[in-house]
């Protein structure tokens, strides 16, 4: 019974002392990108198998490969098996000494493939270069078609020399062919570039960040089939295994955008289907914007729809569904007036907050073509019907409300902006007190300000937040009122969304996460992973730690959708430690034990570049030990392991896959001190247990 358990700590201890993290950082991009030339790689009726190589500078770890390719618009693409990717030895006259090789199934994570070729590989057998490099692609593929490579030069004719670094090289690599300076492109020799870009880790610990809830981890969030563009717009949390996010994903093939709702069920997400309405679905042209959870049988999402008016006139409308716990069901919504061909569209839903089940807002644009304005939409559903209620806002450049939050049935706030003037929009809050709705205040700090969400603590405790463009640059910036005013802060990130949990803990995300301590925002974290090209348009959460973000990342150059959750941080500080020269060493613990997410065991306070020795073990037996205690018995034993200069050993590693759930670790460092009682310093001991 022991055998799974000693072989999870043997993965462990591996780990610990040797693996590096994948935390994505751009080492190398060639800088010119100005026309594309192709060099087929497969043909039809021509069996070309050409490997493409190039140079490259770094030293770290190198985990992930974007090359650009060409699947020909007009050609068939081939049946793709995977890619090759190999490194060499850098020498003057091109690839040396092959030091690295990984075939990558199509079939495998690591393999994606754009909607305009373009290859994101991620690497199972990361390389690490010191120095220079080559990284040779090789595609492998089956059938008939076409696949190509792009290739950059800049300001220079196809026969030129290049003009910045080492020409791309390539060979026939089923044929024995040597490697050949310069691509093939028509019936031409060009010396020009792979277009690739080269991440990677820096052998330094990844930043988790420094939220107390623990580690901001990304999700597999899944993407409907066929789809190239899927953005998840928001998400609504009733408890740790009931969540629900909505957006909308696009189809390159047949052209239309379709909404997309997934639901958490405290281990998965799962995309749900919804009504996709008239027009559809062969035509279909709609998105969801909002999501709002009353009970796990009553949720509400909106958004908008391509749809026909009274007029006859087809553009976006109004959209809603509800879920009564097993199925989503469209909820017909108010058109605008028409008056006999003037009609118009330009209806969206951008927030949804309620009271309760017969206390629902909905807010976001509205048409009024009779009378050429574009209100803010503000709609009521009582239970049984939408009422649509006017607004201070009737701009005929456009209004449009972002989000609402709703603190009784005559207390409820929502923020937008709206263009006064044709130099663009500018930010406003507006309050209902049961009866109407009023202008609060229009707030421009800048030019192009906008407010995107709002929550409310308390009557007296509302915070929203937006962009501005100041100084010529757009920034981050909320605003809080406290019963009496509103006060504006700035900050490095966030501006998407919010979720306050207590007037001194509100988050807010964006590219990163910002935090509101009761004094200052600051950003807690700021990369997430191996993701790229992260961008949060939401976040909630169960009134605590229970925290769920949703938006999108970048995927072989596709947007696709991104979701992350808060893994509480399940680190023990046990006691037990005893002192020296440097007083009692500290052990901690970051990062949560789920498979793939990174952790860092942390040594600090400890004697100088001293050898010190790291027991592990699967349960504890308190025991007098050199003046502290010994918790661990021990049964992973790894010495030697030096503190530096100023008495800290950091060890960090994605942790394993496979290590059972409930396993139990026990971890604590002892290291030679002459002038401790005994000799010998031992940290404090550490635990956790995986969940």
């Amino acid at each position: 019974m022991k055998r799974p358990v000693l072989a999870s700590f043997g993965a462990i201890a591996f780990a610990l002392c040797g693996s590096l993290p994948a935390e994505e950082l751009l080492f190398w991009n060639q800088p010119f990108v100005t026309q594309f030339g192709g060099g087929a790689s497969y043909k039809a009726g021509l069996a070309v198998d050409t490997e493409i190589a190039d140079d490259f500078e770094c030293a770290g770890v190198v985990t992930r490969l974007y090359v650009d390719g060409s699947s020909c618009s007009s050609c068939t693409v081939p049946n793709l098996l995977g890619a090759h990717v190999r490194f060499y030895a850098w020498t003057p006259t091109g690839p040396g000494t092959l030091l690295s090789h990984e075939f990558l199934p199509a079939t495998s994570e690591g393999f994606h493939v754009g909607q305009y070729g373009t290859l994101d590989l991620k690497l199972s057998q990361p390389f690490t270069p010191n120095g220079k490099a080559f990284v040779g692609v090789q595609m492998a593929f089956t059938g008939g078609g076409y696949w190509a490579w792009n290739y950059d030069w800049s300001n220079q004719t196809l026969s030129s020399p290049s003009v910045w670094g080492s020409s791309a090289y390539q060979r026939g690599a089923t044929t024995g062919q040597g490697w050949v300076s310069g691509v093939q492109w028509v019936s031409s020799h060009v010396q020009a570039h792979m277009h690739f870009t080269v991440y990677g880790a820096t052998g330094s610990p990844p930043d988790l960040g420094s939220d107390l809830c623990g580690s901001w981890a990304g999700v597999p969030a899944p993407d409907p089939a066929g789809s190239t563009h899927t953005v998840m717009r928001n998400v609504d949390v009733l408890d740790e295994t009931d969540a629900w996010a909505v957006g909308e994903a696009y189809d390159v093939l047949p052209g239309q955008t379709t909404p997309v709702a997934m639901h958490w069920d405290g281990t998965t997400w799962t995309l749900v289907p919804t009504p996709i309405p008239s027009p559809g679905p062969a035509s279909a042209n709609c998105g969801l914007d909002a999501v709002k959870m009353i009970a796990s049988n009553d949720v509400w999402a909106g958004g908008w729809q391509y749809k026909q008016d009274a007029a006859g006139y087809v553009g976006p409308h109004l959209f809603v569904i509800h879920w009564d716990g097993s199925q989503w069901t469209e909820v017909p919504t108010p058109m605008p007036a028409t008056l006999g061909t003037q009609g118009g569209s330009g209806e969206f839903i951008h927030g949804i907050d309620a009271s309760g089940p017969n206390d629902v807002w909905f807010v976001g644009e509205w048409m009024e073509a009779l009378q050429n304005k574009r209100p803010a939409l503000a709609m009521h559903w009582d239970g049984s019907n939408f009422t649509m209620f006017d607004t201070p806002l009737m701009h005929a450049k456009g209004d449009s409300l972002e989000a609402v939050a709703v603190i009784a049935h005559d207390d409820v706030w929502a923020v937008g902006g709206g263009k006064t003037s044709a130099s663009g929009p500018n930010a406003y809050i507006v309050h209902w007190d049961g009866s109407s709705w009023t202008l609060q205040m229009t707030v421009t700090p800048g030019i192009l300000s906008r407010l995107r969400d709002v929550k409310a603590i308390a009557s007296n405790d509302i915070w929203a937040c937006g962009e501005t463009f100041v100084n010529n640059t757009y920034r981050t910036w909320f605003i809080h009122y406290d019963g009496s005013s509103w006060t504006e802060f700035m900050s490095p990130t966030g501006g998407a969304g919010l979720y306050a949990v207590a007037s001194n803990d509100v988050y807010s995300v964006g590219g990163s996460v910002a935090h509101w301590d009761g004094t200052q925002w600051s950003t807690i974290v700021s990369a997430f992973g191996d993701a790229l090209g992260v961008s949060m348009a939401d976040v909630a959460g169960d009134g605590a730690c229970g925290i769920m973000a949703v938006g999108r990342e970048i995927i072989a150059g596709d947007i696709m959708s991104y979701a992350v959750r808060v893994l509480p941080n399940l680190w023990a500080d046990q006691g037990g430690g005893v002192g020296g020269s440097t007083g009692t060493p500290v052990l901690s613990g970051q990062g949560a034990p789920y498979a793939g997410q990174n952790v860092i065991v942390g040594l600090t306070h400890a004697r100088p570049s001293t050898p010190a020795t790291l027991l592990i073990g699967a349960s504890a037996f308190p025991l007098p030990f050199f003046g502290g205690t010994l918790f661990p018995v021990p049964q992973i034993v790894l010495a030697g392991l030096p503190t530096d200069s100023a008495g800290s050993l950091l060890l960090w590693t994605a942790w394993p896959a496979g290590v059972p759930s409930g396993l139990q670790l026990y971890l604590q460092y002892w290291l030679p001190d002459p002038t401790a009682p005994f000799g010998v310093q031992g940290s404090n001991a550490l635990f956790v247990q995986t969940p």
